[in-house]
């Protein structure tokens, strides 16, 4: 009895491995094809950065300035908010002096 279920076993789990493989050659695309999708994802998350500035650009002097740069104004204060999480854990370790870490609610102030 046990070497039929073993048997059993064995087969299904040739036949799983199977499907894997299958799935693995379908995921595997044409290099061209996949940088193609790579531009086209680019290409949405620009346009939807824009489409967002624009719903705000009459908003206030800011989001105008940030819609008329591209975001430049954006871009500046997460550059800050990137040195201000910096020079907080600075002094921790080594690795915290040149790495950041994920926030995560013990690290928040």
């Amino acid at each position: 009895m046990d070497y039929l279920k073993f048997k059993e076993e064995q087969a299904i789990a040739r036949a799983r491995i199977k499907e894997l493989e299958e799935l693995e050659k379908k995921e595997e695309e044409n290099p061209f094809l996949e940088t193609l999708n790579s531009f086209k994802e680019f290409g949405d998350g620009f346009m939807n950065g824009l489409e967002e500035r624009i719903d705000k650009a009459t908003n206030s002097w800011y989001d105008f300035g940030n819609y008329m740069t591209l975001g430049a104004f954006d871009g500046v204060n997460s550059f800050a908010d990137g040195l201000d999480e910096r020079a907080d854990v600075a002094t921790n370790s080594t690795y915290d002096f040149i790495f950041t870490r994920e926030k995560t609610p013990s690290s928040i102030a």
